[in-house]
């Protein structure tokens, strides 16, 4: 009688375990198959047209669904059209209706003044109130300086204001790393409120709407100037708000949330036929007007409504 030797038990011993391993390998995957079929099974019975149950309440749901939005959006628009037939006798804002003599409208590029500031022009010069426009960069990296220098003064002329109040600077200012300097662009400001005599500033706040980095710029301008009291005593700063991309893009429906959310009172609304007129502004800016401008245009409730806040004497935004 012979024994087997160790090398065949070993070899008989791993012939084992490798069957024994995947033996369990295909008990694992038909239980993972099985349990797919179940899952399968079940969406296909449920999701069929002939099952009375899911459908119903998927179009109870959005029938409810649509009920509400659109009673939501009827009462938005009513209460828009009134705010709007009343607003001659409501006060949009004191101090710009009773204290703002001189007012400078800072912005960085061609454009924003009617895609951000078009209410606020709007107002102020159906108060008689025509503001200067200081826009200091033309924009002009692809060529088109002088263009884009016509475009802003046919946009300007739209809104009404007066081709001696529009201030381009030509020069490029100083950059650092791609950035204007800050220092630059304070004293630039600083040169041109002294000179006219302003009152009143008015510019982006520290998210620059967009969060662009030539807004936020101008604001550390205003601010350095501001806390080192390098503007004159009786000159107030106020600042565009800054919303969220929900509110942002929530067209004439983000009025009645400005008028109950605005603490300051500083705002500035627009009917349909003036909201057309900004529209028309923006149109002369032909070397820009590309099709997401077109669609910021229509649904920007920057086109509607303008909300402000003061920046008081001697402190900082951030």
């Amino acid at each position: 009688m012979t024994h087997p030797s160790g090398n065949e038990i070993g070899e008989t011993t791993s012939i084992v375990h490798n069957s024994s391993f995947v033996s369990f390998i295909n008990s694992k995957f038909s239980s993972v198959k099985n349990f797919f079929n179940v899952v399968y099974n079940y969406l296909k019975t449920s999701f069929t047209i002939s099952n009375v149950n899911l459908y119903p309440t998927l179009r109870a749901i959005a029938t409810q669904f649509g009920l509400y939005l659109s009673a939501y959006l009827v009462f938005c628009y009513i209460l828009y059209l009134i705010r709007v037939s009343f607003r001659n006798r409501l006060m949009e804002s004191k101090y710009f209706v009773s204290s703002a003599k001189r007012i400078l409208l800072i912005i960085a590029h061609p454009d924003e003044e009617c895609r951000f500031f078009g209410p606020f022009i709007l107002r102020m010069v159906e108060k008689n109130k025509c503001p200067y426009l200081l826009c200091l960069s033309n924009s002009g990296v692809d060529g088109k300086r002088q263009v884009r220098k016509r475009e802003l003064w046919m946009s300007c002329e739209v809104l009404g204001i007066k081709p001696e109040n529009v201030f381009l600077c030509c020069s490029s200012l100083r950059e650092e790393r791609g950035k204007w300097r800050t220092e630059s662009v304070a004293s630039l400001i600083r040169d041109y409120v002294e000179a006219l005599g302003i009152d009143t500033v008015v510019t982006f706040d520290k998210f620059g709407i967009d969060r662009h980095e030539n807004h936020i710029t101008v604001l550390r301008a205003i601010s350095s100037l501001n806390i080192r009291k390098l503007l004159p005593m009786t000159c107030s700063i106020f600042l565009l708000d800054s919303l969220g991309i929900m509110r942002k893009y929530s067209s004439m429906i983000d009025v009645i949330w400005s008028l109950y959310l605005s603490k300051d009172e500083n705002i500035f609304i627009l009917s349909s036929y003036e909201h057309e007129q900004v529209q028309d502004a923006m149109r002369m800016h032909k070397t820009q007007l590309h099709w997401h401008r077109r669609l910021y245009m229509k649904f920007s409730r920057y086109t509607y409504v303008n909300t402000f806040h003061e920046l008081h004497r001697y402190t900082l935004p951030f």
